[in-house]
């Protein structure tokens, strides 16, 4: 079994000025993704390589009856934050299975979607944490979620391959107080792509993107 860094969630409060700043800062503009029904949530999207994205999220204010809090606590941001990521196994429920021996909590894989503003349904599988988050080493809960959820697009086409193109990872860093327990967590599913890990005080991400000008954009916790 191996996984891929299929995609990493930036969230903000304003998606039209974050879209904007990212393209200033890189000469790449995001592509709208759709809206989340039910969420409260919509996002835009940029690819970063074959089968690896950004995705910005942000409220949708034309939902009115959604579940509160929004996802990777948007409504309690102060600024634009790097909040979590996924990764797309080539076995998602036998990479959940192994995620659970090595203490990290993941249901069952269930069905999303999200509509696009062609009206058309993107379809994908998610394993995301059970609550309460049990983490490996002593981890503790946090808005941040440095342990992946995992992600199966099944006949949908992956998002990096509509998405704009001109970006590409060029490292991401996990940190955490216990780096050894997450890096075995991760090499457990297979993970390959240009990451590492870091010890920290507290569970952190960050992700530095090539740009077409030449230089790069860091993106942070």
């Amino acid at each position: 079994m191996t996984a891929s860094i299929d995609h990493l969630v930036y969230a903000c409060t304003d998606l039209g000025s974050t879209c904007g700043w990212i393209a200033e800062a890189t000469g790449v503009t995001p592509a709208p993704g759709g809206r989340h029904p039910g969420e409260g949530t919509r996002n835009a999207l940029l690819s970063l390589g074959e089968r690896t994205y950004l995705e910005l999220i942000a409220p949708d204010e034309s939902q009115t009856a959604v579940r509160k809090p929004l996802a990777f606590g948007i409504d309690a941001l102060r600024a634009p934050s790097l909040r979590a990521w996924a990764c797309s196994p080539t076995n998602i429920a036998e990479a959940a299975k192994t995620s659970r021996r090595n203490g990290h909590r993941l249901g069952e894989p269930v069905g999303g979607r999200r509509l696009t503003p062609g009206g058309s349904e993107i379809t994908w599988t998610l394993a995301l944490p059970e609550p309460p988050a049990v983490k490996p080493g002593g981890f503790s809960d946090c808005d941040v979620a440095v342990l992946p959820f995992l992600i199966d697009w099944g006949q949908s086409p992956h998002p990096a391959t509509t998405s704009p193109v001109g970006l590409v990872l060029d490292h991401f860093v996990l940190s955490g107080p216990s780096p050894d327990a997450l890096r075995g967590l991760l090499e457990g599913i297979g993970l390959e792509g240009p990451w590492a890990v870091e010890a920290s005080p507290a569970p952190a991400l960050r992700a530095v993107i090539e740009n077409p000008k030449g230089g790069q954009l860091t993106l942070a916790s």
